[in-house]
C-alpha cells in the first residue's frame, strides 16, 4: 500500500516521472468553471483560460464535505450519495481515561453499543478520547449509523483478547493462588500497559496496594467484566477537522464499474473519492483511488 521509503513524495515523483517519460501535460492552478457535453466530446470551461475541448474526462477530484460540492456533477445528471464523514476519531469529554493519553493497547477489540459494528486492533487513547486504527475502523464502518445519531453513542472496549468472561475470572484466581502476597498493582495478570491496569484496578473499586490474596471473588468477576466488556461514552467525533475521508459521492450504480465510465454519460470517467466509495485505514483509499484511475485511464 505504501511506499518502501514511507514518504508521500515517492508517490509524486513516480506519477511526475510517468508523466514526463509519457509526454503528458500537467497543468497547475486552474480552475474549471464549467464542463458541458458536445457532439464530439466535452468542452472544459477555465476561469482563467480559453475553453478547451477534449475527447474524453476523467474526474478525480476527490471527496467534498458538503453536497453542495457535487453540484456541478449533479446538473450532468448524476445521483449524488450525501457526503458525511468517515475514518474519525472519537471524543469522550466526560471519560476519565483521557489522563491515560499517550497510551497504546496493541490489539483491543471495540464494539459499537446496539450495533452489529466491531473491530479489532491497536487503539490509541488520546487527550480527547480514542483513537488509532481499531477505533477508526469502526468510525469507517459506522459512518452513516453514527452520524443518525448524531455522535452520541456507547462503545465496549475488549482489553485482553479474550470474550471468554469465566476463562479470564479463572485465570484471575490462578493468578491470585500463584502471587498471594505480590500487590495487584505492581503483580499484572495480563500484559497490559501498567497505567490502563491500575486505571482498571481503580474502576472496579480494588486498592492497587491491596494484594491478590486480600481480593475476593466478587471483585474479580467484576474486574473479569471490565476487562472484556468496558464501557464507554462517545459524545462527538474529532472536532478540530481532521477527518480525512469521507463517505458518499456519485451513487455507484451510475457508473460502469469493469471501466469506471458514467452511464449517464458517454466519455465521462470517475476514480478516487468523488464517487461513493471509502475503505478503512491502511492505504485501501489510496488504492481504490489508483485502480479506479487505472481502469478509467484504459478509456474503457
Amino acid at each position: 500500500m505504501f511506499p518502501v521509503s514511507d514518504q508521500s513524495q515517492s508517490i509524486i515523483d513516480c506519477l511526475v516521472t510517468e508523466m514526463t517519460d509519457l509526454k503528458i501535460i500537467l497543468q497547475l492552478g486552474h480552475s474549471i468553471a464549467n464542463i458541458e457535453q458536445e457532439a464530439s466530446g466535452w468542452q472544459l470551461e477555465f476561469k482563467d483560460l480559453e475553453p478547451q475541448k477534449f475527447d474524453a474526462v476523467i474526474v478525480a477530484t476527490g471527496g467534498s464535505p458538503k453536497l453542495k460540492g457535487f453540484d456541478w456533477l449533479s446538473r450532468l445528471g448524476h445521483s449524488i450519495v450525501s457526503p458525511i464523514p468517515s475514518l474519525f476519531t472519537f471524543n469522550m469529554p466526560s471519560e476519565p481515561i483521557k489522563e491515560l493519553m499517550g497510551l497504546v493497547v496493541e490489539n483491543a477489540r471495540v464494539k459499537i453499543t446496539d450495533t452489529k459494528i466491531h473491530t479489532q486492533g491497536p487503539l490509541l487513547i488520546t487527550h480527547w478520547g480514542m483513537s488509532g486504527p481499531a477505533i477508526l475502523k469502526a468510525s469507517s464502518f459506522g459512518a452513516r449509523e453514527l452520524s443518525k445519531r448524531d455522535y452520541n453513542f456507547e462503545i465496549q472496549i475488549n482489553w485482553v483478547d479474550e470474550t471468554n468472561t469465566e476463562l479470564l475470572f479463572e485465570q484471575l484466581q490462578k493468578f491470585s493462588q500463584m502471587h498471594p502476597q505480590k500487590g495487584i498493582g505492581n503483580q499484572k495478570a495480563f500484559p497490559l500497559p501498567n497505567r490502563l491496569w491500575n486505571f482498571l484496578l481503580e474502576k472496579a473499586a480494588i486498592p492497587t496496594d491491596r494484594k491478590w490474596i486480600e481480593v475476593g471473588k466478587k471483585k474479580f468477576r467484576q474486574l473479569a467484566a471490565l476487562l472484556t466488556q468496558d464501557r464507554y461514552q462517545v459524545e462527538g467525533k474529532t472536532t478540530f477537522k481532521e477527518e480525512f475521508v469521507t463517505c458518499g459521492g456519485v451513487d455507484l450504480s451510475e457508473i460502469d464499474l469493469k471501466t469506471m465510465q458514467s452511464k449517464k454519460r458517454s466519455n465521462l470517467y470517475f476514480a478516487g473519492e468523488v464517487i461513493d466509495v471509502d475503505a478503512v485505514t491502511g492505504g485501501y483509499n489510496f488504492q481504490a483511488a489508483w485502480s479506479g484511475g487505472y481502469v478509467a485511464g484504459k478509456l474503457g
